[in-house]
């Protein structure tokens, strides 16, 4: 996609993409554990996608996540 909005649209639509198929997935669990499986892989899959993507707010958000883990 060539625009921010496009790019944005693509990284939310393949992050939905893998959160419903984990929901789907997982055998049944407490709501609260299946929420922080689903909503995690969401967010890995959702900057992942967007720092693919090129999206420059997506580096912030990373350079942050690893100095707040110091990874």
């Amino acid at each position: 996609p060539k625009g921010l909005l496009p790019r944005l649209w693509a990284a939310a639509a393949l992050a939905t993409a893998v959160g419903l198929g984990t929901k789907l997935a997982l055998p049944p669990l407490h709501p609260i554990l299946r929420a922080a499986i689903v909503l995690g892989l969401f967010g890995a899959t959702y900057l992942g996608a967007a720092l693919a993507l090129g999206v420059s707010e997506a580096h912030f958000a990373a350079a942050r996540l690893r100095r707040i883990f110091r990874l």
